[in-house]
């Protein structure tokens, strides 16, 4: 029943939340910002205090009187202690470190405080991921580290961020739904494939680099013609006839990660396998590129290579890129 209604509330109350707190890369948090409500050990404190005036009525007992209202001051002070320890509060949405499908995606959040202001015992994150808590005391700034499980490939929107705090007393609970507009690609999860999906093209003959030597093939006869550095002058010296030392001239290749090769029909695991061939060339610091969907990205190598083919992959059937 209560699972029922909240199904059909959740709507509705997101609705009020956007009109309230609309979306925004950086907010303060203000009174407009701010709920509060009695903790459960509040609700107890407060019942403890009802029955102490009840019996203080009951007996005309000042002592009694004296106890319950000094608990009654006592619980109004804890209320504006944890409301102005969020109060003030500056959030602001951070860089997010991608994970590939059935990981954790983690989320930079700022936590910012103004001068003469101080935050202590700060939680945030979302409901069943956990969170993450931080003070602000010394320090104008503290960055804190965000996890949301990322069951599938694509553009991971976690939704508005819960920051909350029940300090000083625990009897209170401060809490502000904020929507910095998080969101952060999903990389396929990497399927080991033999052999892999990996063309190779040739460009041709041409001059070698130094990294690239020509290949031996033969001896042969001198000629005017040859380089000297190619004549057999140790042989020369020994009183033999010149030779020349002939080579071939290496065959450049460019490879390429094909979406035809793979074997698989089913898209995703198509997607998989070409993330698992990513891996596997970028490990080995060899040149290579891309074909997917009738697009090309060049070959190359380097973290920024890799980065941009598995964000391709990511993306892959997908429109739309995070805020």
């Amino acid at each position: 029943m209560l699972a029922a209604l909240r199904v059909r509330m959740e709507p509705h109350v997101e609705r009020w939340l956007l009109r309230r707190n609309p979306p925004a890369e950086t907010v303060r948090l203000d009174h407009r910002r701010i709920f509060i409500f009695p903790t459960r050990a509040g609700l107890v404190y407060l019942a403890l205090v009802l029955l102490l005036l009840v019996t203080a009525i009951n007996y005309q007992n000042n002592a009694i009187y004296l106890l319950a209202f000094l608990l009654v001051g006592q619980l109004v002070v804890a209320m504006f202690l944890t409301y102005a320890n969020l109060a003030g509060l500056r959030l602001r949405r951070g860089s997010c470190v991608p994970a590939f499908a059935g990981d954790r995606v983690a989320f930079r959040l700022h936590l910012q405080r103004e001068a003469g202001r101080r935050h202590y015992a700060i939680a945030a994150g979302w409901p069943g991921q956990g969170v993450a808590r931080s003070s602000l005391d010394g320090q104008s700034e503290a960055v804190v580290e965000l996890y949301h499980d990322a069951p599938r490939r694509g553009l991971l929107r976690p939704g508005r961020v819960r920051v909350e705090t029940v300090y000083p007393l625990g009897l209170f609970r401060a809490w502000s739904w904020q929507d910095l507009q998080l969101a952060c690609w999903v990389y396929p999860r990497p399927r080991m494939v033999r052999p892999l999906p990996v063309a190779a093209r040739a460009l041709g003959a041409g001059r070698c680099s130094d990294q690239q030597r020509d290949e031996f093939s033969n001896i042969r006869p001198w000629r005017p013609s040859d380089p000297p550095r190619q004549v057999l002058w140790k042989a020369f010296a020994k009183q033999q006839p010149l030779m020349t030392m002939q080579f071939e001239e290496a065959q450049q290749q460019e490879l390429w990660i094909d979406e035809v090769l793979v074997p698989a029909s089913n898209p995703e695991d198509r997607l998989s396998a070409l993330c698992y061939a990513v891996l596997q060339l970028s490990a080995q610091s060899t040149p290579f590129g891309l074909r997917l969907g009738g697009r090309e990205i060049a070959p190359s190598q380097g973290l920024e290579h890799r980065r941009r083919l598995l964000e391709q992959l990511a993306r892959h059937g997908f429109s739309g890129t995070p805020a």
